[in-house]
């Protein structure tokens, strides 16, 4: 079987194929593929703070606020946000003369990219910034299998390897089907009192009920692409962040909790993987730290945001954005109500995530900037909080999902 004919969604069998093709299909190792750039965004959202949200598994919606803030230099911020993978290889493709996204260059960083950790790139070699169109390309798994590639091989690997995870599964629900098929013809069976393996393949978001397979064997590599950059978006002035969420799913990716750590509606057929980009406000004040707050956990529904004292102390401390929503940039322009000094940092103050007024989580400022690559805060000068992963209230990592995190972002060119 011939690659364009396997890799045509990298996650499900042949007749569950039909749910996710219009996903992938703007991939191509090489021009002459079909579609082009996903999730253009950009349209104008008015008042609310709502950033373009691009794409995604789980119907990703367009939105964005005008930028009434005078331009600057371009700088780009990538924040991985990705719930089940622990680190990814990340590449680009861009738009090639029919429309099809072409992988090009090599991968963006040396090591592999963790969970939790941001990039700024001040340029993308072998890419314009005004006049390509990039596609962000995450590759996951045995990241040894592609050490030392290049972005179009490496990715033409992650293809075969989720080729082969497809082609084996396949076989295996069939040899399933086979042996259930002489289980209910055997003398004595009760043809209706079981299931098929493998006839419902696919339905299941429990990791086990309504028909999965006995056993699922993971591909070696996932890859999957995040929804496409339009060209211009980065260079016109501004502090772009965009922030890779939600769940990259595959064979093995699904468990009875799923939709609390990937969102709602997410199996392991149908992921929720999507993006968030944003333009930071980049206010500042004399006497004051700006602080905008980015909603970018799909399974988290709204909360507030607030820096504390820790427990056992029950002072509420300041409330520093409300009833932000998944996908939400809050406030519009940044919050410069408070000097550096009030937030604590020195104190041991928690940034906390509240949800209807409980605490979901609390984590140290000193650990939100530090994951962020922050030292400190400074009066005249803004940061973005931002909240990662699963539902907030989920801090420990397992097996398959990473925990909730809480980032601080700087603002780069200010």
């Amino acid at each position: 079987m011939r690659r364009g004919q396997r890799w045509l969604c990298g996650l499900l069998l042949s007749a569950l194929v039909a749910a996710c093709e219009t996903d992938h299909a703007a991939l191509e190792k090489k021009p002459g593929g079909a579609g082009g750039a996903a999730g253009s965004g950009g349209d104008s959202g008015g008042a609310g703070g709502m950033p373009t949200q691009i794409g995604g598994g789980a119907g990703g919606q367009t939105g964005g606020h005008a930028d009434d803030e005078p331009p600057g230099s371009n700088v780009f911020t990538i924040l991985n946000g990705v719930v089940d993978a622990p680190r990814v290889v990340l590449c680009f493709a861009k738009a090639g003369a029919d429309g099809s996204m072409v992988p090009f260059g090599d991968p963006v960083t040396d090591k592999p990219f963790e969970y939790g950790s941001n990039l700024v790139l001040q340029g993308i070699a072998g890419a314009k910034f005004d006049a390509d169109t990039l596609q962000p390309l995450i590759i996951a798994g045995e990241l040894d299998r592609i050490a030392g590639l290049g972005c179009e091989e490496a990715v033409a690997r992650a293809q075969d390897e989720e080729a082969l995870a497809i082609d084996e599964n396949a076989h295996a629900a069939e040899a399933a089907e086979a042996g259930a098929a002489n289980d209910a013809g055997a003398p004595g069976a009760n043809s209706a009192g079981g299931h098929t393996a493998g006839s419902s393949a696919g339905t299941s978001g429990d990791g086990g009920a309504g028909g999965a397979f006995p056993v699922e064997l993971p591909s070696r590599l996932r890859l999957r692409e995040l929804p496409a950059i339009p060209a211009g978006t980065l260079s016109a002035g501004r502090s772009i962040l965009y922030v890779a969420t939600g769940c990259m799913g595959g064979f093995g990716y699904d468990g009875p909790s799923s939709a609390e750590y990937c969102g709602e509606g997410y199996t392991e057929q149908a992921p929720t993987l999507s993006a968030m980009l944003v333009s930071l406000s980049r206010r500042t004040m004399v006497g004051a730290a700006g602080i905008q707050f980015l909603h970018a956990s799909l399974a988290t529904p709204q909360v507030d945001l607030s820096s504390r004292p820790p427990l056992p102390s029950q002072d509420t401390g300041i409330t520093l954005a409300s009833g932000a929503r998944p996908g939400q940039l809050l406030p519009h322009s940044a919050n410069l109500s408070h000097p550096a000094s009030e937030f604590g940092v020195t104190r041991l103050y928690e940034l906390a995530i509240l949800g209807d007024g409980t605490v979901l989580t609390a984590q140290p400022w000193t650990a939100a900037l530090a994951r962020g690559g922050v030292s400190a805060l400074t009066d005249g000068v803004t940061n973005a909080v931002v909240l990662l992963g699963p539902r907030a209230d989920h801090t420990s990592p397992t097996n398959l999902w990473n925990p909730s995190l809480i980032t601080v972002i700087p603002v780069e060119g200010q």
